[in-house]
Formats: structure tokens, sequence, C-alpha cells
């Protein structure tokens, strides 16, 4: 899933290296359509779910905090029946990186916010393995205190 950068040039650079990848991206804004169609043929999508949603969230735990999180991952598993895999990539030092896929979790099983609770919980044993607290050089969630 896709949302379109503010600067067009950098926007239109993304978009063309991640095109001759073989990514193919889908604007949010433009509905879910292709996406559900890709996911029912057996092909796999990319969100970033460490994103404050906002008012459009759930509330659920992450890190014992109460945040705001999309409940699209969990949305288009239980539409589609795709598994939900937490994909986590770790600077190992310079030009070198380590890839952790977790084991998948079923998208039928459990309610939506189960589910999103599930990936927060995933989402935090991942950052859990990074020694370096600098390797984390963003905030992700706003949390409620």
């Amino acid at each position: 899933m896709y949302q379109k950068l503010g600067n067009r040039f950098i926007d239109e650079h993304v978009r063309r290296v991640r095109g001759r990848a073989g990514v193919e991206m889908f604007d949010r804004r433009e509905g879910f359509e292709k996406a559900i169609k890709l996911l029912r043929d057996g092909g796999a999508i990319g969100i970033l779910s460490d994103q404050h949603a906002g008012d459009h969230g759930l509330w659920v735990p992450f890190f014992g905090r109460l945040a705001s999180t999309s409940p699209l991952p969990a949305l288009l598993a239980k539409r589609t029946g795709a598994a939900l895999v937490g994909v986590a990539i770790y600077t190992d030092g310079r030009a070198h990186w380590r890839i952790i896929v977790s084991p998948a979790l079923d998208g039928k099983a459990g309610s939506v916010e189960s589910l999103t609770a599930k990936i927060n919980e995933l989402i935090a044993s991942q950052i859990s393995r990074v020694t370096d607290a600098a390797s984390i050089c963003r905030p992700t969630f706003r949390l409620k205190i």
C-alpha cells in the first residue's frame, strides 16, 4: 500500500525505483480492490503498520500502552484469508542488513481488534531485538498515557 509523498520529484523517483524492482504500488486513495485481488490470487502486499492511525485506528496495546493502530492488515486478512507475516530489517553494519520474517499469523483467526493487537505484539517483539537504541530513528505510534 502506498501514500503519495508530498514532494512530487521524490515521489516520482521512489515510484520509478520501486517499479524497476517489480514492485506494484497501490495508492490507498484509489481503494483496495487491486490489493484484495492480488491477495486472493496468492500475492503479497506490504503495509507499514507502525504508523499512528489517528481517529481511523483501533486503540490496542503497544509496549503496554494504547496506540492508535491501523486495522487495515487485519481487515484485508479477514476479507481474503491471507496470512499476516511480520518482516523486520536490521542494520548489521555498513551495507549489511539482516531480514527477520516472523511465523505467519492466521488471518482468519480472531477479531479484527485481536489480530491488530497481535500485530502490535509482533512489532514490539521485533523492536525489542534491537540492542542499539540509535537504531530506532523516528517515533512510530503516538501513545495514550
